[in-house]
């Protein structure tokens, strides 16, 4: 019985209403004293209980010997707990799409407050390149620790990099890459791409500066990442990006 109880719970019954329902089934035409009795559940309880059930479409009650009685309706009504649950979420999307607007407004309202996202996995890690991708930005640093990112991403980095500066090819981008290969990719690459040797390997986080953001993932045993947006931070970090710039040759 317990596991029929947990199977019909998961079509928006309460524990009690499952419980008392199935006693219905089993029952037959019953006073609610008679239901309570073999539920194990008071008599005031259990009649709100057959009363909701009722309205669920799952009950009916007849009047016998001057008594109420109540009479499960057949298991295949059930189905109307569906509809039900599809009418009423019909109704509460409805409602979302009209506060939706004032909401944005609210999460817009944060005022100095920087917005940040994080993400996890190499689902996160994509995640965060699409937004990189997607955002109109007139720059585009980046830190890239190779030899990090060929641990996750087999194919080469380079050839996620094309990609990227196929999308980019109009906008000034300034790469800081560091592997155990050594310098791999040319000083300058096209008009407006620029690349520069970090001879440090223990750099290990990714971080790329774009438009009002900064997104940094670091490649442990599973990524994470996050996406910083805040045009005070993501200067502060360009900065940073630009003075290390200056001291490569």
């Amino acid at each position: 019985m317990s596991n029929l109880e947990n199977e019909i719970k998961k079509l928006g019954l309460s524990d009690k209403e499952a419980k008392i329902y199935l006693a219905l089934l089993e029952l037959g035409q019953v006073s609610p004293s008679e239901v309570a009795s073999y539920s194990g559940a008071n008599r005031a309880t259990t009649y709100v209980i057959l009363e909701e059930l009722k309205k669920k479409g799952l009950a009916t009650s007849l009047e016998k010997d001057k008594k109420i009685h109540f009479i499960a309706e057949p298991p295949e009504r059930l189905s109307n707990l569906f509809e039900i649950e599809e009418k009423r979420l019909k109704e509460n999307f409805a409602g979302l799409k009209k506060i939706l607007p004032d909401l944005e407004k609210l999460y817009e309202s944060r005022g100095e407050r920087p917005k940040v996202r994080f993400f996890e996995g190499k689902e996160g890690v994509a995640a965060i390149r699409e937004d990189i991708l997607k955002t109109k930005t007139n720059y585009f640093y980046e830190f890239l620790p190779l030899d990090e990112i060929h641990r996750f991403f087999p194919p080469k980095p380079e050839i996620r990099h094309e990609k990227m500066i196929k999308k980019l090819s109009r906008i000034l981008r300034k790469t800081i890459y560091t592997t155990k290969k050594g310098r791999i990719f040319p000083e300058k690459s096209g008009k407006k791409d620029f690349n520069k040797f970090l001879p440090n390997e223990k750099f290990a986080t990714e971080i790329v500066i774009y438009d009002k953001k900064a997104a940094l993932v670091a490649y442990k045993a599973r990524p994470i990442g996050i996406i910083i947006e805040d045009e005070t931070i993501s200067n502060t970090i360009k900065t940073i990006f630009e003075i290390i710039w200056g001291l490569l040759k």
